[in-house]
């Protein structure tokens, strides 16, 4: 994934959060998920919940760096990823989204929402250090704190089918606006990757 690609995939990702405004009376053509049943109740009329939108400011990429013992021929998939994750932080940068990282590096590997250069680097220098990962998306997912979550669009970065990772992607959904996959070894994804030139020069070291 390159940069056009990445600011493409984030364009189409960009959510909106949902602020509770107050209620209204329900009126023909509004969406009847939103009816609130306890106040409709007490009211003795149907009332709306309303809700204002406010678009999430901070972009987490999750990358899943678990590889298998004895799978060499899998560190490509890796380069891939780490390549996709670079990608999708830079455009968000560029977008001023506060950036933030979640891996596994062996050890764990949590870099907190903050913008500007210095923290782009940061980020950067970081992926360029990153070495396969023994544990798995689910235990990663255990260990983000949910209160950093709910005003993020997070991007899931894996080496394997997303039905592998069901559980970790259910329990993000229950506090992030918005929630991508990408899988860089399904067939779909480009095996011609462009790596940002800050990464380029990192690993090359």
């Amino acid at each position: 994934m390159d940069l056009g690609e990445a600011k493409e995939f984030i364009g189409r990702c960009a959510g909106v959060m949902k602020d509770f405004r107050g209620l209204k009376e329900f009126r023909e053509g509004d969406n009847p998920r939103r009816i609130h049943w306890v106040s409709s109740a007490k009211h003795r009329k149907l009332m709306l919940m309303e809700f204002e939108k406010q678009r999430a400011n901070r972009a987490l990429v999750i990358l899943d760096t678990y590889l298998p013992v004895g799978s060499p021929e899998k560190l490509d998939s890796l380069e891939h990823g780490i390549s996709t994750a670079a990608s999708l932080i830079t455009f968000s940068s560029r977008r001023n989204y506060q950036t933030s990282l979640a891996a596994f590096a062996p050890k764990t590997l949590r870099i907190k929402p903050n913008s500007g250069k210095r923290h782009y680097f940061g980020i950067m220098e970081a992926l360029a250090r990153l070495e396969p990962g023994s544990r798995g998306l689910d235990e990663l997912v255990d260990r983000l704190d949910a209160r950093e979550l709910h005003d993020s669009m997070v991007f899931v970065v894996t080496l394997k089918d997303t039905h592998k990772n069901s559980e970790a992607l259910r329990i993000l959904s229950r506090y992030c606006p918005v929630v991508k996959t990408v899988c860089v070894t399904d067939e779909s994804f480009s095996r011609f990757v462009s790596l940002p030139d800050d990464l380029k020069a990192a690993r090359a070291i």
